[in-house]
């Protein structure tokens, strides 16, 4: 195994998706096709996750030695979750010595937002402002803002950690032209934003995590890949 920092992933890549309620796989072949299994069942991501693996790479006829690389939703998320796609991607990376590719959730789901304005024939214009909002649950929002770019979204800023309030402030002195995330569904207040679009059925998914993988030079070895866990960094971002 060789990480670099230059070459775009390998495939056959297998990416993982534990940090919220889903629990899904996807896999990118050579071909370019893109499998995928998910299933919700909150709190028994440990014990679906192997089995998706394993059905996943029966349905492809490929076995685990010949994967080439793997993709990881990194977090935020719940601790749990994201605790055991990093766990699971570190364990099979190290004992298939393959790389690994870290995938924020927050840009899983900006990109999974985005995907959603293009299937409603809407093309964001360079310079187009998305916020993703995922629910942290105990009042607080995992939050994250990018920018469209023209090819790719870039993400402006840090990962936060805000209460509704923290997160109405920041949207009011900057709004985005479109909020994307659970957070919208259990947020009432985030309702009253001007943001263009609101896209409260935007997630992440192994599926979009394989995706914004096959495009991400950044190549980790297993020891390497480190969770995203932003509570534990902070408890509140000042305004």
């Amino acid at each position: 195994m060789n990480p670099t920092n230059k070459s775009l992933p390998p495939a056959p890549l297998l990416a993982l998706d534990t940090a919220t309620e889903s629990c899904s796989v996807a896999l990118t072949l050579p071909s370019g096709q893109c499998l995928s299994r998910d299933t919700d069942i909150p709190r028994q991501h440990s014990q679906v996750l192997f089995t998706l693996i394993d059905q996943l790479l029966e349905e492809a006829g490929i076995q685990k030695s010949e994967l080439a690389c793997l993709a990881c939703g990194i977090g935020p998320g719940t601790f749990t979750g994201v605790r055991i796609a990093v766990a699971v991607a570190q364990g099979l990376a190290a004992a298939l010595n393959l790389p690994i590719v870290p995938v924020s959730n927050l840009l899983a789901v900006a990109q999974d937002g985005y995907e959603q304005l293009a299937a409603q024939g809407i093309a964001p214009p360079p310079g187009f402002r998305l916020r993703a909002v995922i629910d942290a649950r105990m009042h607080e929002i995992y939050s994250a803002v990018f920018h469209w770019d023209g090819s790719a979204l870039q993400q402006t800023g840090k990962e936060q950690l805000l209460s509704a309030k923290q997160l109405l402030q920041k949207e009011t002195q900057h709004p985005s032209d479109c909020l994307a995330g659970n957070a919208l569904t259990v947020f009432d207040e985030l309702s009253t934003l001007p943001s263009a679009s609101m896209l409260p059925a935007a997630r992440s998914h192994a599926r979009t995590i394989a995706k914004l993988a096959a495009g991400q030079p950044r190549l980790v070895e297993p020891t390497s890949l480190q969770p995203a866990y932003l509570r534990q960094q902070v408890t509140h971002q000042k305004t």
